[in-house]
Protein backbone atom coordinates (compact mmCIF):
# COMPACT_ATOMS: atom_id res chain seq x y z
CA UNK A 1 0.00 0.00 0.00
CA UNK A 2 1.45 3.26 -0.97
CA UNK A 3 1.34 6.15 1.58
CA UNK A 4 -0.86 9.61 -0.61
CA UNK A 5 0.76 12.05 2.01
CA UNK A 6 2.36 14.87 0.04
CA UNK A 7 6.40 15.36 0.76
CA UNK A 8 8.24 18.48 1.13
CA UNK A 9 10.65 18.91 -1.36
CA UNK A 10 13.69 19.42 -0.03
CA UNK A 11 15.91 22.49 -1.36
CA UNK A 12 19.35 21.26 -2.43
CA UNK A 13 20.85 24.34 -3.42
CA UNK A 14 20.93 27.42 -1.46
CA UNK A 15 19.58 29.98 -3.76
CA UNK A 16 20.39 34.09 -3.31
CA UNK A 17 16.89 35.13 -1.85
CA UNK A 18 17.63 32.91 0.83
CA UNK A 19 21.37 33.94 1.54
CA UNK A 20 19.85 37.46 1.32
CA UNK A 21 17.60 36.98 3.72
CA UNK A 22 19.61 35.36 5.90
CA UNK A 23 21.86 38.28 6.15
CA UNK A 24 19.56 40.58 6.64
CA UNK A 25 17.82 39.05 9.41
CA UNK A 26 21.47 38.13 10.97
CA UNK A 27 23.44 41.61 10.11
CA UNK A 28 23.44 42.71 13.69
CA UNK A 29 25.14 39.49 14.62
CA UNK A 30 27.50 39.00 12.00
CA UNK A 31 28.83 42.83 12.46
CA UNK A 32 29.61 41.87 16.23
CA UNK A 33 31.33 38.96 15.28
CA UNK A 34 32.98 40.13 12.61
CA UNK A 35 34.59 43.58 15.10
CA UNK A 36 35.88 40.58 17.59
CA UNK A 37 36.93 38.41 15.35
CA UNK A 38 39.17 41.78 13.44
CA UNK A 39 40.37 42.93 16.76
CA UNK A 40 41.57 39.17 17.96
CA UNK A 41 42.98 38.46 14.62
CA UNK A 42 44.98 42.31 14.66
CA UNK A 43 46.17 41.10 18.62
CA UNK A 44 47.46 37.58 17.48
CA UNK A 45 49.37 39.24 14.64
CA UNK A 46 51.27 42.21 16.95
CA UNK A 47 51.58 39.31 19.48
CA UNK A 48 53.11 36.93 16.54
CA UNK A 49 55.48 39.70 15.70
CA UNK A 50 56.89 40.55 18.96
CA UNK A 51 57.72 36.80 19.36
CA UNK A 52 59.51 36.84 16.04
CA UNK A 53 61.14 40.09 16.87
CA UNK A 54 62.17 37.99 20.29
CA UNK A 55 64.19 35.57 18.89
CA UNK A 56 67.46 36.58 20.56
CA UNK A 57 65.83 36.42 23.78
CA UNK A 58 64.54 33.26 23.28
CA UNK A 59 67.98 31.74 22.35
CA UNK A 60 69.90 33.61 25.30
CA UNK A 61 67.39 32.87 27.68
CA UNK A 62 65.42 29.18 26.61
CA UNK A 63 63.70 28.90 29.96
CA UNK A 64 61.18 31.89 27.91
CA UNK A 65 60.16 28.78 25.74
CA UNK A 66 58.99 27.16 29.08
CA UNK A 67 57.04 30.21 29.85
CA UNK A 68 55.42 31.73 26.99
CA UNK A 69 52.67 28.96 26.40
CA UNK A 70 52.16 28.26 30.09
CA UNK A 71 51.23 32.28 30.44
CA UNK A 72 49.17 31.93 27.70
CA UNK A 73 47.35 29.28 28.79
CA UNK A 74 47.28 30.37 31.91
CA UNK A 75 45.88 34.09 31.13
CA UNK A 76 42.90 32.27 29.05
CA UNK A 77 42.14 29.94 32.09
CA UNK A 78 42.02 32.37 34.68
CA UNK A 79 39.83 34.90 32.76
CA UNK A 80 37.57 32.40 31.51
CA UNK A 81 37.22 31.29 35.00
CA UNK A 82 36.39 34.78 35.81
CA UNK A 83 33.92 35.23 32.40
CA UNK A 84 32.04 32.74 34.13
CA UNK A 85 31.54 33.79 37.83
CA UNK A 86 31.19 37.54 36.30
CA UNK A 87 27.75 35.78 33.88
CA UNK A 88 26.72 33.53 36.82
CA UNK A 89 26.84 36.89 39.08
CA UNK A 90 24.87 38.75 36.38
CA UNK A 91 22.02 36.03 35.80
CA UNK A 92 21.30 35.83 39.18
CA UNK A 93 21.53 39.29 40.17
CA UNK A 94 24.60 39.67 42.14
CA UNK A 95 26.36 42.38 39.95
CA UNK A 96 24.03 44.85 37.99
CA UNK A 97 24.75 45.12 34.15
CA UNK A 98 25.65 48.60 34.81
CA UNK A 99 29.48 48.92 35.11
CA UNK A 100 29.69 49.69 39.19
CA UNK A 101 31.86 48.19 41.73
CA UNK A 102 30.58 45.96 43.80
CA UNK A 103 31.31 43.70 46.51
CA UNK A 104 31.03 40.27 44.17
CA UNK A 105 33.17 41.95 41.11
CA UNK A 106 35.70 43.15 44.11
CA UNK A 107 35.98 39.66 45.08
CA UNK A 108 36.29 37.85 41.89
CA UNK A 109 38.50 40.60 40.22
CA UNK A 110 40.65 40.63 43.37
CA UNK A 111 40.44 36.56 42.89
CA UNK A 112 41.55 36.72 39.19
CA UNK A 113 44.39 38.90 39.95
CA UNK A 114 45.69 36.69 43.30
CA UNK A 115 45.67 33.11 40.84
CA UNK A 116 47.68 35.54 38.18
CA UNK A 117 50.26 36.38 40.90
CA UNK A 118 50.43 32.61 42.30
CA UNK A 119 50.79 30.71 39.07
CA UNK A 120 53.17 33.03 37.19
CA UNK A 121 55.64 32.90 40.52
CA UNK A 122 54.84 28.86 39.73
CA UNK A 123 55.66 29.30 35.81
CA UNK A 124 58.62 31.05 36.95
CA UNK A 125 60.36 28.74 39.44
CA UNK A 126 59.44 25.67 37.06
CA UNK A 127 61.38 27.84 33.99
CA UNK A 128 64.63 27.87 36.12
Amino acid sequence: MKDKSPQKKIRTSLSLDAFSDFLREHKSTIKEGLIALLICAVGDLIAGIILGKMTFFLETFPGLLVIIPGAIGMRGNIFSSFASRLSTNLHIGLVSPQFEFSEQLNYNIFASFVLTLVLSIFLGIVAK
